[in-house]
């Protein structure tokens, strides 16, 4: 009796081991589909309130894996200018219209730019580093663009108290990952904010989604939307673009 409840314990073990290790793949897998390894891009972030337009930004960014992300603002406007520079967790700006001179160090979870996205959202979306992921289920969703699909769901929780949000939930198709849905929840279990994708495109050597949406769930009518204009894979961006001296060319 004791040497079979042992096995069916090291089974339910063995069992949960794989899950993990499915979930984790898949996480992978959904975040390969949003964005390369290495990368620029050009981006036109529009901000809304009750349904009126408040504010548009156009970003070029450039990614690369290990080091970090390089924002410029380029749209015309008081902001124009303004770089951003996410390296080891960390998001610095700088302004070079102030007089300090002086890179300010930002937190993560506050709003970039007084969109809906935070600035670890636009500065670093991965979530494989910073989340422990389990596999829910599957299911079908109904797509605007893609029809009725086959997706899978994972629920992510936040390794450390510092992670900007305490749970994720993220829908991808079955098959080809792409992202579909993206919910983010406070500590508490409020669902206050939803990121879904919209109008896949070849980007990047890939079908990917170039237009993302950003709900807010506690004020209606209330959204940012990122217009991806551009994205390339680049393989050979220098490192001293991750670096304050550069931040501050």
């Amino acid at each position: 009796m004791k040497r079979y409840l042992f096995m069916i314990v090291m089974f339910s073990a063995l069992l949960c081991f794989a899950q993990d290790n499915q979930s984790s793949d898949l996480l992978n897998a959904f975040e390969e589909a949003m964005y390369p390894d290495n990368f620029f891009q050009k981006v036109i972030i529009e901000t809304w309130e009750k349904n009126t337009l408040r504010q548009e930004l156009e970003i070029d960014s450039y990614y690369k894996n290990g080091m970090g992300t390089l924002m410029t603002i380029e749209s015309d406007g008081r902001s124009k200018g303004i770089r951003f520079l996410e390296k080891d967790d960390n998001l610095w700006m700088y302004n070079p219209k102030t007089a300090t001179r002086k890179p300010v160090r930002l937190s993560p979870r506050d709003s970039f730019q007084g969109s809906l996205f935070s600035n670890n959202d636009i500065g670093d979306s991965r979530y494989s580093d910073d989340y422990e992921s389990k596999l829910v289920g599957h299911g079908n969703i109904n797509h605007p663009d893609l029809g009725t699909i086959d997706c899978y769901e994972i629920e992510a929780k936040a390794k450390s108290k510092d992670s900007t949000y305490d749970t994720i939930k993220l829908w991808g198709q079955t098959g080809t990952n792409l992202p579909i849905r993206i919910q983010y929840f406070t500590k508490s279990g409020l669902l206050f904010k939803e990121l879904e994708f919209f109008e896949f495109k070849t980007l990047a050597g890939r079908k990917r989604a170039s237009r993302l949406v950003m709900n807010s769930k506690e004020t209606e009518g209330s959204r940012s939307v990122v217009k991806i204009l551009e994205m390339e894979e680049k393989n050979d961006i220098p490192d001293s673009y991750f670096t304050e001296a550069y931040l501050k060319k």
